[in-house]
């Protein structure tokens, strides 16, 4: 992952990448999940909502893309 120049608040809560930025601060390990595949490489987006879906199941499948 290429990370980009970012001014975030609190470094280790904010990641940027090409594909966008995500604010991990607060959510939980299914919700960070969520928003880290949204960002990921078009590519890689299905196999990574698949090993999330086993390693959370039900939870990580309710949370809104």
């Amino acid at each position: 992952m290429a990370r980009l120049g970012c001014e975030c608040p609190e470094p280790g809560y904010c990641y940027t990448i090409e594909h966008g930025i995500v604010y991990l601060r607060g959510k939980s390990l299914a919700e960070r999940a969520r928003l880290l595949i949204s960002i990921a490489h078009p590519d890689d987006r299905e196999e990574l909502e698949k090993a999330a879906c086993k390693r959370f199941g039900y939870s990580f499948l309710r949370l809104k893309p």
